[in-house]
This record gives C-alpha cells, sequence and structure tokens, in this order.
C-alpha cells in the first residue's frame, strides 16, 4: 500500500503517543496517551486494556513504566486513586479498558497526548486502519489493516485484519490519514482470522461529565 511523505510524517507524528507500558512482573504491553476536554478542562490520560492494568492491580497501587518509542521519557506512575482519577469500564460499560490520569507533575508536554476521534461506529467499517504497536515488547511498530466488522454481541468492539502479536493489546488504532484515534487493539478472536478492537468513543463521553470526589 503507497504512503505519502504526509501520511508518513502523520504517523511519525502519532507515534510518540504509542507507548510500551511495563509492569512490576516485567510484562509488557502497549497503550495511547490522551487528551480531550473533560468539565471545561484538558484531560490528559493513558489508555489501555483492563486484562493490562486490572484492578486487583490498582488496588495494590502498583507502579507502572511508560516509555515512549524513542525511549526518551521513562515515567514511573504509581497506580493511586486517591491522587489520580483511574477507572476500569469493563463492569459499568462493557468495554475492556481502564484509563489513568497523567498529572502536571508527571512532566509529559502536550506533543505526547493524541486527541480522540468522534466518528460513529457504524461509520468506520472497511475503513483503512493503522495500529501503532510493540509485539513482544520490542520496539514500536506500525500495521496497516481494515475494520471487517462490529461485534453484534458488544457494540463496544470492532474487527480489524492488522497484523498483531502478544504486546500488542493496548496499541492505538487510527484511521488510515486521519490524527485521531478510534480505538485501542484488545486481541485475536479465536480460531478466527481477525483482531479485536475496543472503540473507545464511549469511554471518552462517559469521561467528559464525570467528577471525581471532591470536584
Amino acid at each position: 500500500m503507497f504512503v505519502s511523505m504526509e501520511e508518513t510524517n502523520n504517523i511519525f507524528k502519532m507515534s510518540k503517543g504509542a507507548v510500551k507500558i511495563k509492569l512490576e512482573n516485567n510484562i509488557s504491553s502497549s497503550g495511547v496517551l490522551l487528551n480531550f476536554q473533560r468539565n471545561n478542562k484538558q484531560f490528559y490520560c493513558l489508555l489501555t486494556n483492563q486484562f493490562v492494568i486490572t484492578p486487583d492491580i490498582i488496588n495494590k497501587k502498583q507502579t507502572i513504566n511508560i516509555l515512549d518509542s524513542k525511549k526518551d521519557k521513562n515515567l514511573l506512575i504509581k497506580l493511586d486513586s486517591k491522587e489520580r482519577i483511574i477507572q476500569c469500564f469493563k463492569e459499568s460499560l462493557n468495554i475492556d479498558a481502564t484509563i489513568i490520569e497523567i498529572l502536571e507533575k508527571d512532566g509529559l508536554d502536550d506533543s505526547y497526548f493524541l486527541k480522540p476521534s468522534n466518528v460513529s461506529l457504524e461509520t468506520i467499517v472497511n475503513k483503512d486502519i493503522v495500529l501503532f504497536h510493540y509485539p513482544k515488547g520490542k520496539q514500536l511498530s506500525f500495521s496497516e489493516g481494515r475494520i471487517i466488522g462490529i461485534n453484534s454481541q458488544n457494540q463496544n468492539e470492532f474487527y480489524h485484519d492488522s497484523s498483531t502479536l502478544e504486546g500488542s493489546s493496548g496499541g492505538p488504532i487510527a484511521l488510515r490519514g486521519e490524527k485521531t484515534i478510534i480505538g485501542i487493539h484488545k486481541g485475536t478472536v479465536l480460531n478466527k482470522p481477525k483482531n479485536i478492537g475496543i472503540f473507545i468513543k464511549n469511554i471518552i463521553d462517559r469521561m467528559k461529565n464525570y467528577k471525581k470526589e471532591g470536584e
């Protein structure tokens, strides 16, 4: 598939928001840094799958290590829900995702954060995509593919055919040529030649009006 210089530059800029997440047990996966308006303020966060950062990991206040593609940032974050907003969405929205607030003290400037897309789920079917991920915990990779359908059992999930490996879960997915994120990769469908992606618009809509204690 031909990639123009403009698209190459766009992918390069977006890659800064795709990060590797290392847990205390040295297991690695992928994630994305996002920012959007919440209660009339800019909200900065890390988004990945809930099976990557689980409620148990959060309850134990474990520390995660976030690395960007150039390894010029190595950010240690303690998962303390009293200090930062941390939400798991599996139970409330049937979405396998965890969102973690990034604070000003964490020292990441705006250039690290990507924007979520506002497109509806139905409009992305058959669209070309780019997946940013860290397969097997190694360097950042890009996989092209296509949205091939919607999960009829869970309208928060779509199917795609991008190439993935262990460690790709949580990696951001963008429509080809766009600068916003439509979802994150979840995993493969057992015995099927397709993958599952998490559509993140419902998460963003929920968080826009979310109020933590004291707000």
